[in-house]
């Protein structure tokens, strides 16, 4: 979980960096493209480690902590929403470079936090059950 969740930080900060830059480029379409990716990925791969990490803390209150994990991803949309709110209330709407750029402080602020936790193993790993191979046919 823990790489997992230092994959979706470089993802993030790639994306955000990414998309502050892209007017510097020839071409705004492809470099604003691969940010949203970035973005993307970074998002997916939070899902992918938090899920099983809340449910793995929270054995016997998996779906309320679960559900209070997922609140708060529309929470940020409406905290986001109230910055750029206020930006546009104090005459500063087209600098949409510094209203991408705050995302910054968030996503320093978990990658710090998280690098400094020990994870405990999955219940997968606790109830000695091994990981499922793919194989292409």
């Amino acid at each position: 979980m823990k790489r997992l969740l230092l994959a979706a930080f470089v993802l993030h900060l790639l994306g955000i960096v990414l998309t502050i830059a892209t007017p510097y480029f020839s071409s705004g379409f492809w470099p604003l493209f691969i940010s949203t990716l970035f973005i993307g990925m970074a998002n997916g791969t939070v899902e992918a480690a938090c899920n099983p990490l809340v449910a793995t803390i929270f054995p016997d209150n998996k779906t309320t902590k679960l559900n209070h994990f997922h609140l708060w991803f529309p929470g940020g949309i409406v905290i986001g929403a109230l910055v750029v709110f206020l930006f546009k209330e104090i005459g500063m709407a087209d600098l949409w470079q510094l209203q991408v750029g705050l995302m910054i402080i968030p996503t320093l602020l978990y990658g710090y936090l998280f690098s400094k936790l020990e994870f405990p193993v999955t219940e997968r790993v606790a109830a000695g059950v091994s990981m499922p191979r793919c194989t292409v046919l």
